[in-house]
């Protein structure tokens, strides 16, 4: 968690500034998280963007910093600092490129001490100028599936070929501030398990395997799940049409 310490929306780690607790104006702040945001090539020849949208409700002037947290490890770019008058919107067509300058995929953070802001984003392709997307909503911490629970997604698919039919993708992004270890495990149309996958996660990075399952897995499902305890995880997955670029976000039921 961060925390406005000077109550003027200055973010910083908690630890920083433990002495001024006793005389301070503290608000802890925890972040709300887009899992997946790209400024990047595909399967097929797609390109891949994000726009993200925020939008203030409060009565009063509200301001967010977003942070962006590269997927492959690479510099983190500096965060990015907006405030919205009441009612106000904002939209990013391309917000890695755009609005952290920078290529690649990750995930985004969006702090706020702010009562009133909401987030959303769409992560799209562009075909003869024309666009397919998914839209991907923020999630709070308290979204997060932990140990013991297990995130289940259906509607998975893996054509045999790239040129048509489907392919899936599924993502997860570590909430805790601790490394994890999360599972996998595949199943086809008549519930044989036909593949699994185990990594670690440190703490708040984003993973996605990109066509996991094996090819002419034409129904398939899927459940996640921690063995680290304490530990905290997101988790989504996009099923994409092979002849159009086309996605569809599928999200997790407990």
């Amino acid at each position: 968690p961060f925390i406005d310490d000077l109550g003027e929306g200055v973010l910083q780690p908690m630890h920083h500034n433990t002495a001024a607790f006793p005389t301070g104006r503290m608000t802890v702040v925890s972040p709300e998280i887009i899992p997946a945001a790209a400024n990047a090539l595909g399967v097929n020849d797609t390109i891949w963007l994000t726009s993200l949208e925020a939008a203030n409700h409060g009565l009063g002037m509200a301001a967010f910093t977003m942070i962006y947290h590269p997927e492959d490890g690479a510099s983190q770019p500096d965060p990015v600092r907006v405030t919205l008058a009441p009612g106000a919107s904002v939209r990013y067509d391309d917000v890695v490129g755009g609005a952290f300058g920078i290529s690649g995929s990750g995930t985004i953070a969006l702090f706020s001490a702010d009562e009133g802001l909401i987030f959303t984003s769409r992560t799209y392709s562009i075909e003869d100028g024309a666009t397919y997307g998914q839209g991907l909503p923020a999630h709070s911490p308290y979204d997060a599936f932990g140990f013991g629970e297990t995130a289940r997604f259906a509607g998975l698919s893996q054509s045999s070929s790239d040129s048509e039919g489907f392919r899936s993708n599924l993502g997860m992004v570590n909430t805790s501030e601790q490394t994890i270890s999360v599972h996998i495990a595949f199943f086809d149309a008549s519930g044989v398990q036909v593949a699994t996958r185990m990594m670690d996660l440190s703490a708040g990075e984003r993973r996605q395997l990109n066509g996991p399952l094996p090819a002419g897995t034409n129904v398939a499902s899927a459940a996640v799940w921690t063995t680290t305890p304490g530990g905290h995880f997101l988790a989504y997955a996009s099923v994409v049409d092979n002849q159009t670029g086309d996605a569809t976000t599928l999200l997790p039921i407990r």
